[in-house]
């Protein structure tokens, strides 16, 4: 396939084939998914008959051949004779959009259940969550009924009650925090390339209006998680040429345009869009006097900054660590909602445990067993007695700690293992 991207490459660039009006800037001709191919090109006849030239050219190197009875070929604003024409001459005909790919759509706007249903039945998207709850607690995804604890609590790490599992939501920000990472230290990507011709070209990521719908649907998702994002990236100021002044997050206050507000430009005298390299002169700041509490924080940051003739760096930040790849585990543990550690712990989940005893352990310290009195709660028509002593009514403290019977079951175990007194409430 590295061959066949060059010789695609090389006819773009001599004119065997034009560029796709969309993809001149980047010089973008193709992209791959493991054994398929989208080929970008001018809709004409002169420009189907250079690429598939080019595709018999690699056939005679290579001996892989276009199988045209599972070609497709996505036209858009060309007209009907010229499409007919490459139809009657290539055997070729136009399919319609979107193109799936293993079954989903390639598309920019929000999939929907019917775009999925190709691959997973039921409704995907809006019922992950009980679907995987039914199947954790009953091995199926008919329904999470009758679930001992709720999908919510189990989306927490066992330090801090739960299971470790890992909720949709904070996931989905995960990856799409990914995504933003990418656009800032990925620049060899094809779809950050994309990503910055199409919508950073004439505006900085942090000053795009999130509501403007001539973005991809994933792109506003992106621009939801901006908020998030500038508590991970710090930009180290050197010239400061390349960081805008109010969008990019290069103060600890995050972007400067919501820490001083709207009417922060016209108080302070910067442009909205000024650089801050352009508040920088060979005296110092270029700033009126303080007269908020606020802008007397920003002058006590910026007295610390000393510029020099290097470019501004950007840096990925998690818990006041420089980290130097994008690392899931550490972004979603930053930014997942927290609950304070469990006392027991260590004793629910030792290093060294069979994984039956310290899961049921775990439902006893929850009260989540079908005791007679949570059974009873629910409405079952059951006896109330404990069906070891026959004298209390039986729960969980009571089995463990006030039944006779396990009082004596108790003692004999730590009068083995020599641990005194017993356990008690």
């Amino acid at each position: 396939m590295n061959v066949l991207s060059l010789i695609l490459n090389k006819g773009a660039s001599e004119g065997i084939f034009n560029y796709h009006p969309e993809c001149e800037d980047l010089q973008l001709t193709h992209l791959s998914f493991a054994d398929d191919l989208l080929i970008f090109l001018e809709g004409s006849v002169q420009n189907v008959a250079g690429v598939l030239s080019i595709l018999r050219k690699f056939e005679e190197l290579s001996g892989l051949g276009v199988n045209i009875s599972k070609t497709q070929m996505f036209a858009s604003g060309v007209p009907e004779e010229d499409l007919s024409e490459i139809q009657d001459r290539f055997d070729l005909t136009p399919s319609s959009l979107p193109i799936r790919y293993l079954g989903l759509p390639l598309c920019s706007r929000k999939l929907s259940v019917a775009d999925c249903d190709p691959l997973l039945a039921q409704r995907v998207l809006k019922q992950i969550n009980t679907l995987v709850a039914a199947f954790f607690w009953h091995g199926s995804f008919i329904s999470a009924k009758g679930e001992k604890v709720s999908w919510d609590s189990i989306s927490y790490p066992k330090s801090e009650g739960g299971l470790g599992m890992r909720k949709m939501s904070s996931w989905s920000d995960t990856c799409g925090l990914k995504l933003i990472w990418m656009l800032f230290f990925r620049a060899g990507s094809m779809w950050v390339a994309w990503i910055r011709a199409k919508y950073l070209s004439h505006s900085p990521f942090w000053a795009l209006n999130e509501e403007n719908y001539s973005f991809s649907w994933m792109f506003r998702r992106l621009l939801k998680l901006r908020g998030k994002a500038s508590s991970l990236i710090q930009i180290f100021i050197g010239n400061g040429d390349d960081t805008f002044f109010w969008w990019d997050p290069w103060t600890p206050f995050g972007p400067l345009i919501q820490f001083m507000g709207d009417d922060g430009p016209s108080r302070l005298g910067i442009p909205l869009f000024s650089t801050v390299g352009q508040q920088i002169s060979s005296q110092g700041w270029n700033l009126p006097n303080a007269r908020s509490e606020k802008q007397l924080q920003l002058y006590s940051f910026l007295s610390s900054i000393v510029p020099s003739a290097s470019c501004d760096s950007p840096v990925w930040m998690i818990n006041g660590e420089v980290q130097k790849s994008f690392s899931a585990r550490y972004v979603w543990n930053s930014i997942r909602e927290r609950k304070e550690e469990v006392p027991w712990f260590k004793l629910v989940w030792p290093k060294v445990r069979i994984p039956k005893h310290a899961f049921s352990a775990w439902l006893f310290v929850l009260d989540r067993n079908p005791t007679l009195d949570r059974l009873r709660r629910w409405g079952c028509d059951v006896e109330h007695l404990c069906l070891l002593c026959g004298v209390g009514n039986e729960s969980r403290d009571h089995l463990f700690f006030y039944c006779p019977y396990s009082m004596i079951v108790w003692k004999l175990v730590v009068s083995k293992i020599q641990v005194f007194p017993p356990p008690s409430a």
